[in-house]
């Protein structure tokens, strides 16, 4: 509603686009999806619509394993993440004055999963490691239909170990 508003507000900035520019439109989408997949293919990406698929079933795969004896748990990869959004509520007093705030966490520590009575169900590296991709690949596209990765590489870029989620799904892939 907001935005119609703005719209008919200022209806004199807007034109109605043209048939030419349309079709301009149109022909740019299907060249850059065409650019798109031609730099994906030396890549060798599973499609991504398999993706889900690699990581459900891929569970048991040794290459959590590896990938976990190289990660350091420094959170670069969760910090630097668009979608990212874990976060732990801390109580405090302060000045006799309780207070609760909001700490950004992530999936990647050893006590993100830790409850009160000190169990954690997360507790080796590689479980943390492959409840990332679970959580992005998995559980966003049964509950929002999207995965929970822009694709940017930023988890690739600052990654400490150099942990490559492309190389994760060619090797789920060959699997």
């Amino acid at each position: 509603d907001k935005g119609e508003a703005v719209v008919h507000e200022n209806v004199s900035f807007f034109d109605t686009a043209s048939g030419e520019l349309l079709a301009m439109r149109d022909s740019l989408r299907v060249q850059m999806t065409h650019d798109l997949d031609r730099c994906q293919e030396p890549m060798r990406l599973p499609p991504v619509e398999d993706l889900r698929n690699l990581i459900v079933r891929g569970g048991e795969h040794k290459i959590w394993h590896q990938e976990a004896a190289r990660c350091v748990e420094c959170g670069a990869c969760i910090m630097n993440c668009p979608t990212c959004h874990c976060f732990l509520l801390f109580d405090g007093n302060e000045d006799n004055v309780f207070i609760r705030a909001r700490t950004w966490d992530g999936c990647q520590y050893k006590n993100f999963t830790r409850v009160a009575g000190g169990a954690n169900p997360l507790m080796l590296r590689k479980q943390r490691l492959r409840n990332r991709y679970i959580k992005k690949f998995d559980f966003f596209s049964v509950n929002l239909g999207m995965y929970a990765c822009t694709g940017c590489g930023r988890c690739i870029e600052n990654c400490i170990a150099k942990i490559d989620l492309r190389e994760i799904f060619r090797t789920l892939a060959k699997a």
